[in-house]
């Protein structure tokens, strides 16, 4: 049978995060009166990502992980400004960042026909889901879970489960899960007993702990993957790059 249910990352997989987070966190420190540059930029995504992955593990709440990133941030520089405040300005001009990676929507394009998508996602609800509206991504979604809603994030079992259960999926085998995060999209799915795609632009080194079924570095390679395992061929227009096209 192959499979014909697919869950879909959105940032990092579907949707430029780096791109949307630069302008954002840009946005926000002139709000705050803060000269950002690059460098402090990078301080930022470093302590994000710090945060996220301690989200992920159960170690602080949604809440304490929103409120103290900023906060870290500006103790690193010796800053005394409202960390809460940053972070609602951040949030805010985040709302209204959704560039898609090239390829993102001939995926959706080349996956909608022969498969039922859903869209898995760890982030603020309202956030993600206006985001997916500016984007179009959510044209092609049937089924749209965002971790703030759910109330588990990735890589809780429970989140898969409850997506599972809301697609009204029996056959695990007709499942595959796409992303591009090891700790919570691939170790998800190794927990709740699905296969996977690790989505890998940048030729990150792999896991011991998070081991995906495939892997690969383009999105065209995902849609082949997807079409293939069903007994057909992808057809070429869905192979060419976005950007060129």
């Amino acid at each position: 049978m192959g499979y014909d249910v697919i869950l879909l990352d959105a940032d990092g997989t579907l949707l430029d995060f780096q791109a949307a987070q630069r302008q954002a966190f840009f946005s926000a420190m002139r709000e705050m009166g803060v000269p950002a540059d690059s460098q402090m930029l990078e301080q930022y995504d470093r302590i994000n990502r710090m945060q996220w992955e301690r989200l992920e593990r159960g170690e602080v709440s949604r809440q304490e992980m929103l409120s103290e990133r900023c906060a870290l941030l500006f103790s690193a520089y010796g800053l005394e400004r409202n960390a809460q405040e940053a972070n609602r300005a951040y949030g805010a001009a985040l709302c209204e960042a959704a560039p898609l990676l090239d390829g993102a929507k001939r995926l959706l394009q080349a996956l909608a026909p022969v498969a039922e998508l859903a869209i898995v996602t760890n982030g603020v609800a309202h956030s993600q889901r206006r985001r997916f509206a500016l984007s179009g991504i959510d044209r092609y979604a049937g089924h749209i879970f965002i971790s703030g809603e759910v109330g588990y994030e990735k890589p809780d079992p429970r989140f898969f489960e409850a997506v599972l259960r809301d697609c009204h999926v029996r056959d695990l085998q007709r499942v595959l899960v796409v992303g591009d995060s090891l700790s919570a999209d691939i170790a998800g799915a190794n927990a709740a007993g699905l296969d996977s795609c690790w989505f890998n632009p940048n030729g990150h080194p792999p896991s011991e702990t998070a081991v995906p079924t495939y892997m690969v570095s383009s999105l065209a390679e995902v849609a082949a993957l997807v079409w293939h395992s069903q007994g057909r061929e992808l057809p070429a227009e869905f192979l060419k790059s976005e950007a060129s096209s």
